[in-house]
């Protein structure tokens, strides 16, 4: 029987495909506010990381963006509302699914920025 006084120690929390962009899929096209909509998820792994531990990483298995070159209002609330996390880019996040091409893409900005920080630096 297991002890259900016992904690399980949480030590990360893992997530992947966030797929910022700066319109919405069509599927969530009757958002009123798209920037908000992303906002929420978002909110939910800071409020997650606090409620657990506020010390332990969030890792970020890629696809932060939707596309390799965003826009600077995207770029922006990303730096706003994205928490700070590790982690790799995906294929979306790299031009032509190129790591060669990183110091081009809005995922480079992000690590420059010190918002994120890239598992995988040349």
């Amino acid at each position: 029987m297991q002890n259900k006084s016992k904690k399980t120690e949480v030590v990360a929390i893992f997530c992947s495909d966030i797929h910022l962009s700066h319109k919405p899929p069509i599927a969530r096209s009757a958002e009123p506010d798209w920037y908000e909509a992303m906002s929420r998820p978002l909110e939910e792994l800071r409020q997650l990381r606090k409620d657990t531990n506020p010390e332990i990483p969030i890792i970020c298995a890629g696809d932060i963006f939707d596309r390799a070159s965003s826009n600077s209002k995207l770029v922006n609330f990303a730096m706003e509302h994205l928490p700070k996390m590790i982690a790799i880019p995906g294929q979306h996040d790299l031009i032509h699914h190129n790591y060669d091409n990183i110091k081009d893409t809005s995922f480079f900005t992000l690590h420059m920025a010190g918002r994120i920080t890239n598992i995988r630096i040349p």
